[in-house]
C-alpha cells in the first residue's frame, strides 16, 4: 500500500517521507506518494535545508547531491539559459554526443525524445505536455 505524504512545498513533504523511512526498520518501506500543491515555493531556511542535504550526500561514495539528481530529471540551468523551444535541441545534441552506446541516458532525454518502436518516428513529449498546458480552456471543457 502506498504511504501519501502531501503539503504546499517539497521541503516538508521530503523531510516526513525521509523521517518515515529512517523510522523503519532495515529501511524498508515503498511506494512513497509525495504531492506537493505548490512546488516552486520555498519556505524560510529551506534553501539552507536543501544544502545541507546536499552537501550530507556529496560527502558520500559516489559524490552524488541533491542537485546533481535534479539536474538528470530535468536540466533546469541549461532550460532558463536557452528557453523553449532552443533548449530541447541543444540540450539533446549535447548529451547525446557523451551518451555510451546502448544506454538510456538521462531522464529529461527520455522525456524530451522518444520513437514510435515501429514507424521510428521521434516527439517531443513534453513540449506536447506543455503546449497542451497553455492552450487556453473555455469553461466546462
Amino acid at each position: 500500500m502506498a504511504k501519501v505524504f502531501s503539503d504546499e512545498r517539497f521541503v516538508p513533504v521530503w523531510l516526513a517521507a525521509a523521517r518515515s523511512l529512517n523510522a523503519t526498520p532495515q529501511k524498508t518501506e515503498r511506494n512513497f506518494v509525495l504531492e506537493i500543491t505548490s512546488p516552486t515555493l520555498l519556505g524560510a531556511g529551506e534553501l539552507q535545508i536543501i544544502n545541507e542535504i546536499d552537501s550530507t550526500l556529496r560527502k558520500t561514495a559516489d559524490g552524488i547531491g541533491v542537485y546533481t539528481v535534479a539536474g538528470t530529471i530535468f536540466p533546469q540551468g541549461p532550460y532558463l539559459r536557452f528557453g523553449r523551444p532552443d533548449f530541447y535541441k541543444r540540450y539533446l545534441d549535447s548529451m547525446k554526443s557523451g551518451k555510451k552506446r546502448g544506454t538510456w541516458g538521462t531522464y529529461a532525454m527520455r522525456m524530451m525524445d522518444r520513437s514510435h518502436p515501429k514507424s521510428r518516428k521521434t516527439n517531443n513529449p513534453l513540449e506536447t505536455i506543455v503546449s497542451k498546458l497553455q492552450k487556453p480552456r473555455l469553461s466546462g471543457n
